[in-house]
């Protein structure tokens, strides 16, 4: 049944969308009843996957439970947030903002905060505008300009390397950066220095526990 309208944020902008409601909905060991979904068309994201696309579990459903993510195996577990125990590990700070996770980490010795984006594939870093503009990130750098299609519209970006990425005591080098070059969509964050994809995550076993703001970024290469 219809229960409402609502609106979705996306990387270029926003939508109009409707809410409907169901009986339930299980994701391994948790199942909601009665809850509430958003429509979206994935046909075009679909497309892109080469795989049909149902929906999409977001903080909502995720935040109920300790969620351990390894993208390198496509693998994901939910545990119980009043039993999880986590052996042998350190936890880090947890933010969340706007329904979405946000790790401490730096670039290029610039230091702050970044969102974890792990649906995204590509590029592995998303800056965000006020990022770009207070330390002239585009100044002296190689970068390619392009129109890109993006969730919720077009948009003039950038592409090109940043020196450095460090999150959870890991160091990646070289990787590929998109600068935004228009105002108007998620990229507009001016206390966050921007979104870090897949290929940031897939070194660790990622253990996001929603409840008690925290996160373990568990380096797999140095787990038996």
């Amino acid at each position: 049944a219809r229960a409402g309208a609502s609106w979705l944020g996306m990387a270029a902008g926003q939508t109009a969308a409707g809410i409907r409601t169901a009986g339930n909905l299980t994701l391994g060991p948790l199942t909601i009843e009665e809850p509430a979904f958003t429509e979206m068309d994935f046909g075009p994201l679909s497309q892109y996957a080469q795989v049909e696309i149902t929906g999409i579990i977001g903080y909502d459903v995720l935040a109920r439970a300790v969620v351990e993510l390894e993208l390198e195996r496509s693998r994901i577990a939910l545990f119980d947030p009043a039993t999880f125990e986590l052996p042998s590990a350190p936890w880090q700070e947890l933010a969340i903002a706007g329904a979405h996770p946000y790790v401490k980490g730096s670039f290029e010795s610039h230091a702050g905060w970044f969102r974890l984006d792990s649906g995204a594939p590509q590029p592995a870093v998303v800056l965000n505008g006020p990022t770009v503009e207070r330390f002239q990130l585009l100044e002296g750098r190689t970068v390619q300009n392009e129109r890109a299609t993006l969730p919720g519209g077009e948009m003039d970006i950038a592409l090109g390397p940043v020196a450095d990425v460090i999150i959870g005591g890991h160091c990646f080098e070289r990787l590929t950066a998109l600068f935004p070059l228009e105002s108007g969509g998620a990229f507009d964050d001016p206390y966050t220095l921007g979104s870090l994809g897949q290929e940031c995550l897939k070194p660790f076993r990622a253990v996001f526990d929603y409840r008690h703001r925290r996160i373990a970024l568990i380096d797999r290469a140095q787990q038996p």
